[in-house]
């Protein structure tokens, strides 16, 4: 028989549950060799089959999350079962450092170095705090937690709530987390019980009229019921009850969470920015330029060319930073037929009027920026940010070069989970690769 790792469990599981694959006690039937009929007497078939199930269910039933709870349950007797030699598994920790690579490695780390480091230290760490929680030493030296931790009525998440969260880092939102699920039948059990009614007909005539008559009862009962403890709660003097503000007061380990950058910027000229457009333009690809360069500042060594005594700093604008500007023979790239507008960055200094128009400002406060692979204007936001790194720390700005080690599926994981609200890739029309050069005018 030929067993999967558990790294594969969820693909199983997936596949099992489709309606030609077969279930697993019919691969489990189909994986025993004819040979194996097995002795006859019914406790020697016991013995003797036993382990072959076992063997053959363990991938589905010791999951990563059993595992791992299995290590950080703080009852005396699974310390003590966990500790003993006999009962070492090396799985038990892949298992937890599977479940780290997967819960707290941030997804907003687009570089695959970045991510390896801060996997390593977390990991690091985990075996630290692990190590003090299994020999009582550090934090978990005193007394009184261990002895509430014997008690039949000790829940393991609520005792890590309690007792490890504040002073670890990742075993105490480890131990809250893989202790609190469920991990018993009861649950899948309620469920079709819900379920069975539907497919034996309990339920199955329940039309749209007898909904809504239901839902009018329930509803009115619940404002009965509400009015009548309300009306209690009022004649003891009595407005509010406690429980009336836990909708408030948040619990759990998410509020501890470290905040994550709020706005990524890729310091080069992607491959969805190479469009050239009609003389319309297109205001969702205007949004999209405009989501990824507004709001930044840089640093033009250049002031000079610029009118500016040396030097200078200078920004775009947050909201519509974007220009169509139509392509001429000082362009970098030739204008293609019915086409030759491009969206281009309008750049601001020091005496640029946000409320006018820059066509009635003079050429010294802006100029027209022309994104081109390679171009100096991602330099000179580099340059600015790296002269003041505290603006960049107030705002969450974290800025990725094109070094040939983005890994692309991170980028997009970012992106979804929201923490880049304003990058928003759209669907452009794709051009011939062409260079492209700053101009002014």
């Amino acid at each position: 028989m030929n067993y999967e790792s558990d790294d594969s469990d969820d693909d199983d599981a997936s596949e099992s549950s489709g309606g030609d694959s077969i279930s697993s006690s019919e691969s489990f039937s189909q994986g025993i060799s004819k040979d194996d009929d097995g002795p006859h007497d019914a406790f020697d078939s016991f013995r003797f089959w036993m382990p072959k199930i076992w063997e053959h269910y363990q991938p589905q039933l010791l999951s990563d999350i059993v595992r791992v709870a299995y290590l950080l349950s703080p009852d005396p007797l699974v310390m003590a079962h966990s500790a003993d030699k006999e009962n070492i598994d090396p799985q038990d920790r892949l298992a937890m450092e599977n479940l780290i690579r997967k819960m707290f490695v941030p997804r907003n780390m687009l570089r695959a170095e970045d991510r390896e480091r801060e996997e390593a230290r977390l990991i690091h760490k985990l075996w630290q705090e692990y190590a003090d929680f299994t020999s009582k030493q550090g934090f978990f030296k005193s007394k009184h937690i261990w002895i509430t931790a014997e008690s039949g009525d000790c829940l393991a998440h609520v005792w890590h709530k309690n007792y490890s969260l504040p002073y670890t880092e990742v075993l105490g939102k480890l131990g809250c987390r893989v202790c609190s699920t469920l991990l018993g039948i009861g649950e899948a059990e309620r469920h079709w019980k819900v379920t069975k009614r539907n497919k034996e007909g309990q339920r199955a005539r329940l039309g749209v009229a007898r909904t809504k008559k239901q839902s009018a009862i329930s509803a009115a009962y619940s404002h009965e019921k509400s009015a009548v403890r309300r009306l209690a709660a009022s004649k003891a003097g009595k407005l509010y009850e406690d429980t009336d503000f836990d909708q408030f007061t948040g619990e759990g380990v998410w509020e501890d969470r470290k905040p994550l950058a709020t706005c990524i910027f890729r310091a080069w000229y992607e491959s969805w920015e190479d469009a050239q457009l009609n003389s319309a333009g297109d205001d969702r690809f205007a949004a999209a330029l405009s989501a990824k360069y507004g709001g930044l500042k840089f640093h033009d060594e250049d002031g000079v060319q610029q009118g500016f005594d040396g030097p200078v700093n200078g920004y775009t604008l947050e909201d519509n930073c974007c220009v169509l500007v139509k392509l001429d023979d000082d362009s970098h790239e030739q204008p293609m037929k019915k086409f030759g507008y491009k969206y281009c960055i309008l750049l601001c200094f020091p005496g640029f009027d946000v409320n006018k128009s820059y066509l009635k400002q003079p050429n010294k406060y802006w100029a027209i920026q022309e994104l081109f692979k390679d171009c100096d204007f991602y330099g000179m936001i580099q340059d600015y940010y790296k002269q003041h790194p505290k603006e960049a720390e107030d705002i969450g700005l974290r800025i990725y070069t094109d070094d040939g080690i983005v890994d692309e599926l991170t980028e997009k994981e970012a992106v979804q989970a929201g923490e880049s609200k304003k990058r928003k890739k759209y669907n452009v029309m794709e051009t011939s690769k062409a260079s492209r050069k700053r101009h002014r005018k």
